[in-house]
C-alpha cells in the first residue's frame, strides 16, 4: 500500500496502510521516505513517478529494481497559498 504524508482526504495518512491478516505479508510504503521533494497529494499520486516506480517495482523487481524508482518532484494538485508565517511554524 501506498501512502503520502500529504492526503489531504484520507486523515491521518497512516490509516492508508494496511495490517496484515495471519500468513500474509503487506508492504506499506510512505511516497516520501528517501524522497522528500515529491508532494503528492491524494489525488496528484496516481501521476507521481515515484509511486508509478514503487507499483512497478513491486510488480516486476527483476525488470525494475529498486534502485531504479526515481525521486522527481511531484506537486500536489491542490495548490496551496505558503505564507511567509507558515513556514515558520
Amino acid at each position: 500500500m501506498i501512502g503520502t504524508k500529504y492526503d489531504e482526504v484520507v486523515t491521518p495518512y497512516k490509516t492508508t496502510f494496511l495490517t496484515a491478516g495471519p500468513g500474509a505479508t503487506v508492504n506499506n510504503v510512505t511516497l516520501q521516505d528517501g524522497c522528500g521533494i515529491d508532494l503528492s497529494d491524494h489525488l496528484s499520486i496516481s501521476v507521481s513517478q515515484r509511486a508509478i516506480g514503487i507499483v512497478k517495482n513491486a510488480l516486476d523487481p527483476k525488470g525494475f529494481p529498486t534502485k531504479s524508482i526515481p525521486c522527481a518532484v511531484q506537486l500536489p494538485h491542490h495548490r496551496r497559498i505558503v505564507t511567509r508565517s507558515a513556514l515558520h511554524r
